[in-house]
């Protein structure tokens, strides 16, 4: 199940196409083409996850972390709140 989740995104973005690409390439539908599209919206959710999502996500973390670091941004504690203006005449 956890396998699953870890792809689920990745055929979700896929499935569409797979389901499409099946029914023209083979002229298939029904169960056939329902059951060969889950088959391989599975197999391309795992390859795409495995090679494009979680390297990607690793490397904009990585940089992420580097801006963050690089930049030093101050706290919000260290900001001194603004006096509302005084609306009264």
């Amino acid at each position: 199940m956890k396998f699953i989740g870890n792809i689920s995104f990745s055929m979700y973005m896929i499935h569409l196409q797979v389901f499409g690409a099946v029914t023209l390439a083979f002229g298939i539908s029904g169960l056939a083409c329902v059951t060969l599209s889950i088959f391989l919206s599975v197999s391309l959710g795992a390859v795409l996850t495995k090679f494009v999502e979680t390297p990607m996500r690793n490397l904009l973390r990585t940089e992420t972390k580097d801006t963050q670091q690089q930049q030093h941004l101050p706290s919000l504690a260290a900001v001194k709140p603004v006096p509302a203006p005084d609306h009264s005449l």
